[in-house]
């Protein structure tokens, strides 16, 4: 998986590997299996998690590493040439991308050309099976219009590393619909990176 844009070098792999363990985590359900739900008498049965894209053969033993079909849409010229051998990814526009992709992600810093990139337009165009991952930042979703595709069902699910307020108001509704997954800004963050970081960094 290519991944642009990084400033520290050494936050590459932990950025992506949470992107990727929250698209999992909600694909799955893993916010809805919890140590409460088990307490409370919850088992199988009930609700499962979503298949992946192209769920065959384990799929294809995880997409021979996740190499399975990558839509990219990013303005940024160093990713029109890609290496050769890496993943299959093809380059298409925004409106492509929000159509097509099973998992969408945004990695991106904020600026006014993507600001509320994703809304409630857009959201009316994704899959009903679509997952969201913000791991970017809060500005490039409209938190409300993505709000109202995750209560009436207009996409499948969301990961959120990242918020329209931080830190989000405690009452906010997404902490109470099962579609949802969210982590508390800490995806770039692990023990190894925090002690390589200069203090009062991040």
């Amino acid at each position: 998986m290519l991944v642009s844009s990084t400033p520290n070098d050494f936050r590459i792999f932990t950025v992506s590997e949470h992107a990727v363990a929250l698209m999992l985590a909600v694909a799955k359900q893993l916010g809805t299996w919890t140590p409460e739900f088990m307490r409370r008498g919850g088992w199988r049965g009930l609700t499962h998690g979503a298949a992946p894209p192209s769920a065959s053969s384990a799929s294809a033993a995880a997409a021979v590493a996740w190499r399975n079909g990558f839509r990219l849409g990013d303005p940024h010229p160093c990713l029109r040439s890609l290496p050769e051998g890496s993943a299959s990814v093809e380059l298409v526009d925004f409106s492509t991308l929000v159509e097509q992709s099973d998992f969408l992600t945004l990695h991106a810093t904020p600026s006014p050309d993507n600001h509320h990139i994703l809304n409630a337009a857009a959201f009316s165009k994704m899959k009903p099976s679509a997952i969201v991952v913000n791991t970017g930042r809060g500005s490039l979703i409209d938190y409300t219009a993505l709000r109202a595709a995750l209560a009436n069902g207009q996409i499948a699910g969301a990961a959120l590393d990242v918020f329209d307020q931080q830190p989000p108001k405690t009452d906010d509704p997404l902490f109470s619909l099962p579609n949802v997954l969210c982590t508390p800004h800490v995806l770039a963050m692990n023990d190894r990176v925090e002690d390589r970081l200069p203090s009062g960094v991040y």
